[in-house]
């Protein structure tokens, strides 16, 4: 059986796997766009773990966990889900059943609940490892808007998420805007889809910054995305810092692309927040002591360490940032931890000046 990445109705490249494999053993049959190829995949050894993030990416982890282990599954997962993402364009169909890109896109159709449907999470707690039945992340429409729906380990966590990209607003910065919402008897933040049909989505990672630093990332030539700029990234460097963000990693730094091209556009708006302004600090819970005890000081000398270096690139705007931050205020719940959290970091900026 034939597999087809598709970009919209346009074929990519088809795959296979032998009968005779005896393991997950993808096997890349011929190439129909070389630039059109999603950039993770750099050879055929990369298309399992490309297919496996597409499922995470609609946060179905369970048959994310299938296909790595079955490769019986793979079929009937492409004919359920066609892979299909609300980071891009890309999907996968088999030569058995055809299907167009205006029947299944998520952008222009209802999220098919078979495809979106809330998974199972796996949590550690003190008595090991469990599974609780409510997604920490799941998709929706709003108005006919993709939404993410993110609970948090915490309420806590949805507060920080609110309050950080309200921070990031005030001081006239490219984020992500989250609102709160209560669903289903939980405590959830809401954000905007940052992709569309005509827009899409790498991670930093999937240019191959897996072992990369934010310094790195700020000193890279992007090529035929000059608009990256340094100053974007030096927004995202000050931010963090202010509201003391030990989560940024370069899964969550994303690069928006033309999807009819495949070509870099810049840098993604600046989001995932809810590891920041210590919202865990009142949560007397052992996923706080995973995430906040032992640790965190590498982290916080990490956000120093890089703040600095944007310091030294571009004195005067930071500068800029600091003053403009040091008028702000958080009101509202756990404004309190965020506002010793935002004056912490203030004065120790300052004294670096």
């Amino acid at each position: 059986m034939r597999y087809y990445i598709m970009n919209k109705d346009t074929k990519v490249l088809f795959f296979d796997i032998p009968d005779n494999s005896t393991d997950f053993n993808i096997v890349i049959m011929g190439v129909y766009s070389q630039e059109l190829i999603p950039r993770p995949i750099k050879s055929e050894d990369d298309i399992k773990s490309w297919l496996v993030m597409r499922l995470r990416l609609i946060n179905r982890n369970d048959l994310a966990n299938e296909i790595a282990l079955d490769v019986g599954t793979l079929r009937k997962i492409t004919e359920l889900t066609n892979f299909i993402s609300v980071t891009d364009a890309y999907w996968v169909q088999t030569d058995t059943i055809t299907r167009h890109w205006s029947e299944i896109s998520p952008y222009t159709n209802n999220l098919d609940s078979d495809i979106f449907d809330i998974n199972y999470t796996r949590v550690k707690d003190k008595a090991g490892f469990r599974f609780v039945p409510f997604s920490y992340k799941s998709w929706g429409k709003e108005n006919g808007t993709i939404v993410l729906y993110k609970r948090g380990y915490k309420e806590s966590f949805v507060y920080a998420e609110y309050m950080a990209s309200q921070l990031g607003i005030y001081l006239g910065l490219d984020v992500v805007e989250y609102r709160i919402k209560r669903t289903d008897n939980f405590l959830v933040s809401v954000s905007p889809c940052i992709c569309s049909e005509a827009t899409g989505m790498y991670s930093y990672q999937d240019l191959g910054g897996k072992n990369s630093t934010i310094q790195d990332l700020i000193d890279t030539d992007f090529g035929e995305a000059a608009n990256i700029s340094k100053k974007k990234l030096i927004d995202m460097v000050v931010l963090d810092f202010l509201i003391m963000n030990i989560d940024r990693n370069v899964t969550n730094i994303g690069i928006l692309f033309d999807t009819e091209t495949n070509t870099l556009k810049g840098l993604a708006p600046l989001y995932d927040f809810n590891l920041s302004l210590n919202a865990g600090e009142r949560d007397d819970d052992i996923v706080t002591e995973l995430l906040y005890l032992g640790g965190n000081q590498g982290k916080e000398d990490k956000l120093l360490e890089q703040f600095e270096y944007a310091l030294n690139i571009d004195r005067d705007y930071v500068t800029h940032l600091l003053t403009k931050a040091s008028s702000y205020t958080f009101t509202g719940t756990y404004a309190d931890i965020a506002n010793e959290v935002l004056q912490h970091q203030l004065k120790l900026a300052c004294s670096l000046l």
